[in-house]
């Protein structure tokens, strides 16, 4: 009976050890893909910062990618030349294009991808004929980057459709700010999120940098990482409460210092950790004031992550300015 019981015993091991790894494996999945859209995004976002012309365009022709050099150099840059037929202006319009004209497709080899300067937009893009795109050019034709944008994935159609719809009325309404964080929060739209984070960083202050320093403070606390979303925020927001041509107003500081402290004391690490790098930065410039916002769990919550990321090497441990406004925990 015991044998029967040890074997059973091995058996469901086992099987939870399947179990765990496809749910490992699922959620690895997941995340992968919402990296993959957190970056188109995000290039969604400076391209529309830096104001560019948006459309939807078929494939009629493909050529083959060929290498700019000679010989068998596996790390050549690829290069190609592909004929669209656009189906939709999306965003600024440009009519001396017409309806068909050619593109240039630069891509970059996996083993040059190490760094953003070493990649394209165009690097994960599959082109073949009949296949849809959406490209953003830039309307500087002597700008070292002519394509902003560029997506074949037809599942993100949509999404970019979104962004758009809602980033024409911001632009026209910029209350609709208020909206951002929940919108990204309702959906988990890691693509809306990497384009607004990546937008106000590269662009925004449209007159409303203090509804945009709140909407960036508040999705440190409603939204879940993804991909270093929180890094992006983090420097997105920092412009913006670190500026001293053009500061914040009291409420608005006061508000992004409430949503720092949310964030800095959450069990999350990934979400804490630039949140605090933030508010040190803030000590360090005499422009902090966060004991309004410590609540005892909040202050523990602090504490402990501050200590943790000196503890990790993240931060050093001399920051007394930020350290000495803690409410002391045991």
């Amino acid at each position: 009976m015991k044998r029967v019981f040890f074997i059973a015993a091995i058996i469901a091991l086992g099987t939870w050890s399947v179990m765990a790894q496809r749910a490992a494996n699922a959620v690895a999945s997941v995340s992968a893909i919402d990296a993959v859209q957190f970056k188109a995004g995000s290039d969604l976002g400076s391209a529309l910062a830096a104001n560019g012309s948006i459309f939807s365009a078929t494939v009629l022709r493909v050529e083959p990618l060929t290498k700019n050099v000679k010989g068998e150099d596996s790390n050549a840059v690829l290069h190609a030349s592909l004929d669209v037929k656009i189906d939709e202006w999306l965003w600024n319009q440009r009519p001396d294009l017409g309806s068909t004209f050619q593109l240039d497709q630069t891509v970059v080899p996996g083993k040059r991808r190490l760094s953003s300067e070493e990649r394209t937009v165009w690097d994960d893009v599959d082109v073949q004929v009949g296949g849809k795109l959406i490209v953003a050019l830039s309307r500087n034709q002597d700008a070292p980057r002519k394509y902003l944008f560029v997506v074949s994935d037809v599942d993100l159609f949509p999404a970019v459709g979104v962004a758009l719809m809602w980033h024409r009325q911001y632009l026209s309404d910029p209350g609709s700010l208020v909206s951002a964080p929940e919108l990204v929060n309702d959906s988990q739209n890691p693509f809306f999120l990497g384009y607004f984070a990546s937008y106000l960083w590269r662009g925004g202050s449209f007159g409303n940098r203090d509804e945009e320093a709140i909407a960036l403070g508040k999705l440190l606390t409603h939204t879940r990482p993804v991909a270093g979303s929180s890094g992006l925020i983090r420097i997105a927001l920092q412009r913006y409460v670190m500026s001293d041509s053009k500061p914040l107003s009291r409420s608005a500081h006061r508000s992004v210092t409430e949503s720092l402290v949310i964030a800095g004391s959450s069990e999350d690490l990934k979400v804490a950790q630039p949140a605090i790098t933030l508010l040190i930065r803030l000590a360090q410039e005499r422009k902090l004031e966060m004991r309004p916002y410590l609540t005892g769990d909040r202050s523990v919550g602090l504490s402990m992550n501050f200590r943790t990321l000196v503890q990790t090497g993240k931060v050093d441990r001399n920051h007394a300015a930020f350290y000495s406004q803690l409410i002391k925990t045991p």
